[in-house]
């Protein structure tokens, strides 16, 4: 199930905009939070916690990986977050696995083939 996961917080909402837009474009769905209360009363921003933009939880991974291309995160695990995004690309394409998170799709991945190296030691016996 898909639920919102803030990434990043924003104090000024064009930068909260353009960023928005950047991520649309990629086909990532993006929320942003506060962003009426900032935009009436920039002054609390600071007491809201400013404009926090939010992305489903399956998008996180790449959402980030083009933050930390646009230099807007700093990743120190620049590859790790490579290789999940290569692994997310390559799971989404299986059938009804792409409606699970990455997690679940790995394990149940590795269970399937586990099953089928071990089912026919099994059936020998």
């Amino acid at each position: 199930m898909n639920h919102w996961v803030t990434i990043m917080t924003f104090y000024q909402s064009h930068e909260a905009h353009l960023v928005k837009t950047r991520l649309e474009d990629e086909g990532i769905y993006v929320n942003l939070l506060d962003e009426f209360i900032n935009q009436i009363q920039p002054f609390y921003a600071a007491s809201t916690g400013g404009i926090k933009m939010q992305v489903r939880s399956d998008d996180v991974i790449k959402a980030k990986y083009i933050l930390t291309e646009l230099g807007l995160l700093k990743s120190s695990n620049a590859n790790g977050d490579r290789k999940n995004l290569k692994l997310e690309q390559l799971t989404s394409k299986i059938p009804l696995l792409n409606k699970l998170n990455l997690e679940a799709r790995i394990l149940i991945i590795i269970a399937i083939l586990l099953i089928a190296i071990f089912l026919p030691v099994f059936l020998v016996d």
